[in-house]
């Protein structure tokens, strides 16, 4: 996220919503109304090791784009990621974070096509690396690269 670009922190609040659609159990709606509700807020993020501050606006539409594309295709996007893992893991088994963070980046592959692999994964690959350690990067960059090239097929 070195550019802070609205995009990115679209998808940086995507994950925190998707995260918190897995752990709570609430409704989309309330989801979107609560970050509805913060969208002029000072958004504090950790990337490079260093916290920042910014009060950079939010490309709300498009954070919102994301959740309701996951809404709308939410067991198509599962099963995408299902069918990329391994045959002894099942989605269950991924740390929620790790899930959200797939969870966001096939939602956005469905929805901007267009959208080139180079954006998607460095994107997903430093929200991953602020989380996780490198396996896990490395975990996400190919489960990424391989729903991105199927969808192109």
């Amino acid at each position: 996220m070195k550019k802070n670009s609205n995009k990115s922190l679209a998808r940086y609040l995507s994950v925190q919503a998707i995260y918190q659609k897995i752990i709570s159990k609430i409704s989309f709606e309330e989801i979107l109304e609560q970050f509805e509700q913060k969208n002029n807020m000072d958004i504090f993020y950790s990337f490079e090791n260093s916290l920042s501050k910014t009060q950079q606006p939010i490309d709300f539409k498009y954070f919102e784009q994301i959740i309701k594309n996951f809404k709308i295709k939410e067991k198509e996007i599962n099963e995408l990621i299902e069918s990329n893992l391994s045959e002894k893991w099942k989605i269950e088994r991924l740390p929620i974070l790790l899930n959200a963070i797939l969870i966001s980046a096939v939602s956005e592959i469905i929805l901007s096509p267009k959208l080139s692999l180079g954006v998607v994964a460095s994107e997903y690959i430093l929200l991953t690396e602020s989380f996780f350690l490198e396996k896990e990067s490395a975990f996400v960059n190919a489960v990424i690269s391989n729903i991105y090239n199927k969808n192109k097929s």
